[in-house]
């Protein structure tokens, strides 16, 4: 799957500890290597959450090929 970024998501993750930046940096693609995890959990307006293992909450939306980070929350 392809991951894009929303600006502001990415300027989050680019400006945390560089610890939890790397892990975030690495878990993420694993995360959506085939597929949205099942683990997903659906907010309103379609907008979906999944907890990496390192405890980050990514807030993203599903396009065409992949997914759009929307918000990361540490």
């Amino acid at each position: 799957m392809r991951i894009t970024w929303e600006e502001s998501a990415k300027q989050d993750v680019e400006n945390a500890d560089p610890a939890i930046r790397g892990r975030v940096e690495s878990e993420l693609p694993v995360m959506f290597m085939d597929s949205v995890p099942a683990t997903a959990v659906t907010h309103s307006g379609g907008v979906l959450m999944v907890e990496l293992p390192c405890g980050a909450e990514i807030d993203f939306e599903r396009t065409g090929d992949g997914v759009r980070i929307l918000y990361v929350a540490f």
